[in-house]
């Protein structure tokens, strides 16, 4: 990803903010020249009715991400890329397809392990906010 300059202003102070990257979980920047990554608690208070997919092991283990159902998209974008195909073996976290939205490209992994029942999109095609992606067995 290409890094986001902007000005941001809180309690009338100013900020140079680089946005480095950003997913439905948290954004990685740089403020003054100091570097942080701000993780988001509660992602409906972020994208109401939001499904998310996971962005790492970690994240992959949580409940809202292993319950099951489909794999959504966490907002509306291109798809760039897609790296499984329906009959593969995969794991929590692993990378299963690329979604560009507002020229960032966001790799879109794994909530849970299992085997693609599905892969509902292809590369180039547009897809909405909570799309289906992918699909697993159950």
């Amino acid at each position: 990803m290409t890094p986001k300059h902007l000005k941001v202003f809180l309690d009338g102070t100013e900020y140079d903010v680089e946005v480095e990257a950003v997913d439905e979980f948290g954004i990685e920047a740089v403020v003054n020249g100091r570097r942080y990554k701000v993780e988001f608690e509660d992602l409906d208070a972020v994208m109401p009715s939001a499904r998310p997919v996971a962005t790492s092991p970690a994240a992959a283990s949580a409940p809202a991400g292993a319950a099951g159902g489909p794999l959504r998209a966490p907002m509306p974008g291109d798809i760039v890329q897609v790296l499984v195909k329906a009959g593969d073996t995969i794991t929590a976290g692993q990378d299963l397809l690329v979604l560009e939205a507002m020229k960032m490209k966001n790799v879109i992994r794994s909530p849970r392990a299992g085997v693609v029942a599905a892969v509902v999109v292809a590369s180039g095609q547009s897809v909405a906010h909570s799309d289906v992606l992918v699909r697993f067995e159950e």
